[in-house]
């Protein structure tokens, strides 16, 4: 909301970003001003020194112009990661489509990434290392309880189901209904909600005609 700039650029407080990433990103966005975002890969630093560093070396597509292709970039090819940051996206197309954050909850970039692709159709790669993750102990996501972390991933999943894309049900069901059913299995005992919420989600699949697809289980642990 406080932003002015034509585009919005999103970065972690604990992460860094190259000396040349805006540069980059921006060049991408000055020679194709149709397209809406523009993201360079990241370097995962460990928690400790001992830890291996890893860097995403997945090949990037050159391009992306309609939304199936960013579906397929997002949901098969790991290409787009659920993550806001290392994202240049133009404020008007943020705008436009009222992509905003669920403020005080964790995990905020699961429906943030989900209302995103679907509007997203022309994506732009750059095929350089532009955002240094910082994993690190004692973070907000890694400090927080159990119960808060399975909260807010309740409320979270919660909203994505409330929010499916017409047409899309099958594709939207079949990934984050299996994280779902993950996640289920992870934190039932302790939330019994977890139980009636991937019920939700077994109903949701029947009516959307992709129940056998999903295969969501309710696991004991």
């Amino acid at each position: 909301e406080a932003a002015v700039g034509d585009y919005v650029y999103f970065l972690d407080s604990d992460d860094e970003i190259t000396d040349d990433c805006i540069n980059l990103l921006m060049a991408e966005a000055e020679k194709h001003p149709e397209i809406e975002m523009v993201q360079g890969k990241e370097l995962c630093l460990p928690i400790r020194d001992s830890d291996c560093m890893t860097a995403n070396v997945k090949q990037h597509v050159a391009e992306t112009m309609t939304n199936d292709e960013v579906r397929r970039c997002f949901f098969e090819l790991d290409q787009m990661k659920v993550m806001a940051w290392n994202k240049l996206l133009k404020r008007k197309f943020l705008e436009e489509h009222h992509i905003s954050f669920v403020e005080r909850v964790l995990f905020e970039d699961i429906p943030w990434s989900f209302q995103l692709i679907k509007y997203l159709e022309r994506v732009r790669f750059v095929d350089s290392v532009t955002y240094i993750y910082r994993r690190r102990e004692g973070s907000i996501q890694t400090g927080a309880s159990e119960r808060e972390q399975a909260e807010s991933l309740l409320r979270n999943y919660r909203q994505v189901l409330t929010e499916l894309t017409p047409g899309r049900e099958r594709e939207e069901i079949g990934d984050y209904g299996k994280k779902m059913a993950y996640l289920c299995a992870r934190h039932a005992r302790m939330m019994p909600k977890w139980r009636e919420d991937i019920r939700a989600w077994q109903e949701k699949a029947k009516e959307s005609h992709c129940g056998i697809g999903v295969r969501m289980r309710l696991v004991e642990i």
